[in-house]
């Protein structure tokens, strides 16, 4: 069995989910990867990886910043342009990258 048919037969149960679920499943990886590139631009502009901003401050900036993105309409307008197969594909390959990642 192909690495390709393992993956698809595990995530069956993701890729069979109504389009809703998947959207949050993508809205939440977003939001995950987000949070990881912001606080990534704000440590390399201060200069050390410990931030001396408070972390109610941080989680304000990152909550501000997915809100705006959200009420602007630009992500809605991003997940209406996916069509089914489209999003299928996105879901496996950041799943992919993901398990990469972390081995």
């Amino acid at each position: 069995m192909s690495v390709t048919a393992t993956l698809q037969a595990g995530l069956k149960p993701i890729l069979t989910a109504p389009r809703i679920v998947k959207q949050l499943i993508l809205f939440t990886i977003d939001l995950v990867v987000m949070v990881l590139i912001l606080h990534a631009v704000m440590t390399f502009r201060v200069g050390k990886l410990h931030l001396d901003i408070p972390l109610t401050a941080q989680l304000i900036i990152y909550s501000l910043s997915m809100l705006s993105i959200w009420a602007s309409g630009a992500y809605r307008t991003v997940l209406r342009a996916f069509d089914d197969h489209l999003m299928k594909s996105v879901l496996v390959s950041l799943i992919c990258l993901t398990v990469c990642l972390i081995l």
